[in-house]
């Protein structure tokens, strides 16, 4: 039980990509963080913030995926909105055609994006501020389930997707909550993933200012499942196995600390990697157990 205890600090703490010095409490809520940025405050999967960079620089017009398997991007010239500069070099790595370097290329990037919002954090509480974007991401689920027609679902879901992202049920909550009834296809999906197979067309309301356009829908059901499947796969066809790549921003964002051990009076030895807040616990139980003393 105790080395099963060690063993899960150990891995959690590899895949634990923000330094713990962004836990020590400031004052107040930090505010104007993007969905991305509130996601690495939650310390949301590295797969998940990937794919929520993907979606925003495809809504945004600055890249479309050309080829699903293999998954290849290709950057387009003239974006319909500003990009923000992690979304720049997001474009940047994706469309690097060596995997060695697509990989490397992403690596900084996700390195600089951790660097970046512990800055913004400094002074602020971590507590308090991870409540405050969980509370926008329960707010926009809100509008979406509370939406009265299938049309204005489909917008509430299209606009808040980046911020539902950060819920850790997405994928359930995305299925309960679409499948039922028919989707309309938000326009920029098209540069995700081109509609295939038969699809209805109906109009439904773009933005909030009330404009209608015609847009093919398709069952829930199914654009659930193509939801949850591009988060699965992209960010995997983008830098290889998640958990690895993880691993390799953490060595540089939050690397682990100096191993410690301790031998009591008589003899042996316990070596425990305090890497995590819960591995304390484990190196205090380890002393205990092996030593009969409880460690200072």
């Amino acid at each position: 039980m105790i080395l099963g205890l060690i063993v899960f600090a150990r891995r959690r703490s590899r895949l634990a990509y923000l330094p713990p010095k962004i836990a020590v409490e400031g004052n107040g809520i930090k505010r104007g963080l993007t969905a991305v940025e509130a996601a690495v405050v939650l310390q949301t999967g590295l797969d998940k913030v990937l794919t929520m960079m993907l979606f925003g620089v495809i809504r945004k017009g600055g890249a479309r995926v050309v080829q699903q398997d293999p998954l290849r991007i290709e950057a387009l010239a003239k974006p319909t909105a500003e990009l923000r500069s992690y979304e720049t070099e997001f474009i940047k790595a994706a469309t690097e055609t060596d995997r060695s370097q697509r990989q490397s290329a992403f690596s900084s990037l996700m390195i600089d994006l951790v660097g970046s919002v512990q800055k913004k954090m400094k002074g602020f509480s971590l507590r308090e501020t991870r409540e405050y974007y969980r509370s926008i991401m329960r707010k926009a689920w809100t509008e979406v389930e509370a939406a009265g027609t299938p049309q204005v679902k489909s917008e509430r879901f299209a606009e808040g997707l980046e911020w539902l992202m950060l819920d850790g049920d997405f994928d359930g909550r995305t299925r309960r909550t679409l499948t039922g009834g028919p989707v309309y296809v938000p326009t920029w999906w098209g540069n995700y993933s081109p509609v295939r197979g038969p699809v209805a067309t109906g109009r439904a309301p773009v933005g909030r200012g009330g404009t209608t356009i015609s847009l093919p829908h398709l069952p829930g059901a199914d654009f659930a499942a193509s939801i949850a499947t591009s988060i699965q796969n992209s960010a995997g066809a983008l830098v290889g196995n998640i958990s690895s790549f993880t691993q390799s921003v953490a060595k540089t964002t939050n690397p682990p600390p100096v191993t410690r051990s301790y031998s009591g009076s008589r003899g042996g030895g316990c070596a425990c990697a305090c890497a995590c807040a819960g591995c304390a616990c484990a190196w205090k139980v380890c002393a205990t157990s092996r030593h009969g003393v409880t460690p200072s």
